[in-house]
């Protein structure tokens, strides 16, 4: 079954954005993989490229195993990238194992990560749009992402969030400094009488 949901953010204007140059339409589109084209699961994956973090066989397998992709479309054309994916049992192990923590599935399903946007639209809040976006999908679930340690900008976005660091830090890939940061379990709402 497919998730669709589409949103232009109220009191956005292109100059937010874009400074001189101008679009006539922003959205932002959460949807299951399956719900795309495969020309936009393509651009996806180009993004999530171009962003440098992450390549390979097995981003085209996270992005089409993913419970969630969050869109944003800058006149049409996809310009940022956010998934929430369902990791691999084997890439959870390893993570638990480098950081220390245990990520046991029933309890953190989920994991945030593919972030990225374009680099004319950065800066004035698109990210923390985009996650928040992703986040609503999680069914109130704990989750949890990996970011470098020198990525101030996106540990403090996820900060925002309601993500904290947890465990250790590892290194990996060209000798990148990565962290774990955790968000725990949304707690139920309840009225004035606590029910």
């Amino acid at each position: 079954m497919a998730i669709w949901r589409t949103s232009t953010p109220l009191g956005v204007t292109a100059e937010h954005c874009y400074g001189a140059k101008m679009a006539s339409k922003i959205e932002i589109k959460a949807a299951t993989p399956d719900a795309f084209s495969d020309s936009d699961r393509a651009r996806f994956r180009d993004l999530v490229i171009m962003g440098g973090e992450v390549g390979g066989a097995i981003l085209e397998e996270n992005i089409a195993n993913a419970r969630v992709l969050v869109t944003l479309w800058a006149d049409g054309v996809m310009r940022g990238v956010v998934a929430l994916k369902r990791p691999r049992d084997s890439y959870r192990k390893k993570v638990a194992g480098w950081t220390g923590v245990a990520l046991p599935k029933p309890e953190v399903p989920y994991e945030l990560g593919y972030v990225f946007i374009e680099s004319d639209l950065q800066g004035v809040g698109w990210s923390h749009r985009l996650i928040a976006e992703a986040l609503a999908h999680t069914d109130g679930a704990a989750i949890f992402s990996t970011v470098r340690t020198d990525n101030a900008r996106m540990r403090a976005t996820l900060g925002k969030a309601g993500f904290a660091a947890a465990g250790k830090p590892y290194v990996r890939g060209l000798n990148r400094e990565i962290g774990l940061l955790t968000r725990p379990r949304a707690l139920p709402s309840v009225d004035a009488e606590g029910r």
